[in-house]
């Protein structure tokens, strides 16, 4: 965000950060929000603490400190901005889209490092890793909601649990079982998510799968697809009722899309009622790339990968007002450009329990 921008839009900036004051008990702890929001927000190439502080004219320890060591509520922060999102922009078949990222990082000292895979360069890195949860409505999306990735070797080493701030009573846990969390968390905060996209990973049902594929079964449809952030695209599809071999009592929905111009082929399971549209059911399985460019805007604009604090609650602070600052950004965007976002209403089919597609 360009700095005319920032300053038309400061009292705008001023009012929503305020919705966050009862998270604070010191008025400099607000202060130093607001200097990370704005640092965040702002045209400066990097946005991690110093560039940041140096920029507003404060010493870099403080916000270091403000990050690390000051007394404020970054869960409730974290919740407040769910009960935002709420009830500005809930919608009852809203989808929640978990996805996960790496930030490589140099070193050994920051919390969850270790050599593995990371998304952002695309091989076996040394790199931080947290799970993502990705709100989507008809016009609007945001983070609602992360958590960061330990992994088992930063547990069986106390001493460096010790030192990074990783509290005692934390256990493992598997990026599932952290994906689970931030759903159970967000629905708990009223979030209304009726919907949680899933791809079959094709496993011991491969061949059940392929058989569909190959031999034929069910007419193929053509649907528009809004897959990316340039518009609709082409793919056919066709869905049959599918019994998991894990669990003889269910009855899905198996849905096999092919895309008309590169001939891709996905499958997706759904546990929705069997009469559910496909095209619904592929709305939401296309639901992801809303998390893509969702963290896309966290890194490009808001800096969420440029954090250089190594601490357990420091990064995880950094990914609380990351989030914060992200949802401001998405709320000014959408209402400077006027956008309406996604051609179809999702909000005008039933609600209920939420489903995955």
């Amino acid at each position: 965000m360009d700095l005319e921008t920032l300053r038309g839009i400061r009292t705008e900036l001023d009012e929503y950060l305020g919705r966050f004051r009862d998270c604070f008990r010191r008025r400099e702890s607000r202060e130093y929000l607001g200097v990370y929001v704005r640092g965040q927000l702002g045209p400066l190439q990097r946005k991690s603490v110093e560039p940041i502080a140096l920029d507003a004219g404060v010493h870099p320890r403080n916000l270091q400190q403000f990050l690390g060591y000051y007394s404020w509520d970054e869960r409730r922060m974290a919740q407040k901005l769910r009960h935002i999102v709420r009830n500005e922009h809930g919608c009852a078949e809203g989808i929640g889209v978990i996805d996960e990222t790496g930030i490589a990082k140099k070193g050994n000292k920051t919390v969850g490092i270790q050599r593995q895979y990371c998304g952002s360069t695309g091989k076996v890195d040394n790199c931080v890793q947290s799970v993502h949860l990705d709100y989507v409505s008809p016009d609007f999306h945001t983070m609602v909601d992360s958590d960061l990735y330990l992994p088992q070797s930063w547990f069986d080493d106390p001493a460096r649990c010790d030192e990074a701030g990783v509290p005692e009573d934390l256990v493992f846990k598997t990026k599932p079982q952290i994906a689970l969390e931030l759903i159970a968390r967000t629905l708990s905060d009223g979030v209304p998510m009726g919907w949680t996209p899933n791809g079959l990973r094709v496993g011991r049902e491969f061949d059940r799968v392929e058989d569909l594929w190959w031999r034929g079964g069910p007419t193929w449809t053509t649907y528009a697809v809004k897959d990316t952030t340039k518009g609709d695209l082409v793919w056919r599809a066709r869905s049959t009722v599918f019994i998991p071999s894990w669990d003889p009592t269910k009855r899905l929905r198996l849905i096999v899309a092919e895309d008309m111009l590169t001939n891709e082929v996905k499958y997706f399971l759904s546990n929705a009622p069997l009469e559910t549209p496909v095209s619904s059911l592929l709305t939401v399985a296309f639901s992801r790339w809303n998390v893509e460019r969702s963290f896309e805007d966290a890194k490009q604009e808001v800096g969420l990968d440029h954090f250089e604090v190594r601490g357990y609650r420091s990064v995880q602070r950094h990914h609380v007002v990351s989030m914060a600052s992200l949802l401001f950004l998405q709320r000014v965007s959408h209402r400077l450009r006027g956008e309406k976002g996604r051609a179809v209403d999702l909000c005008s089919g039933p609600g209920g329990d939420r489903r995955t597609a």
